[in-house]
């Protein structure tokens, strides 16, 4: 199975990633800014979420 891949199809996927990667970041650090949630609370919830995703892969 030898696929072939857009250089710029890839660039935009990447384009994306970041983004979203950007936006995730912010959401967080305002919530732990604004002391909506903590640091524990994040890490607890983001490992479960984790082990989750991985269970159903």
């Amino acid at each position: 199975m030898d696929e072939k891949h857009d250089p710029k199809e890839l660039d935009r996927i990447q384009e994306v990633l970041m983004a979203n990667s950007i936006m995730i970041e912010t959401l967080t650090q305002l919530l732990m800014e604004k002391e909506i949630v903590s640091n524990e609370e994040f890490f607890t919830k983001l490992k479960k979420v984790k082990n989750d995703y991985q269970r159903k892969a």
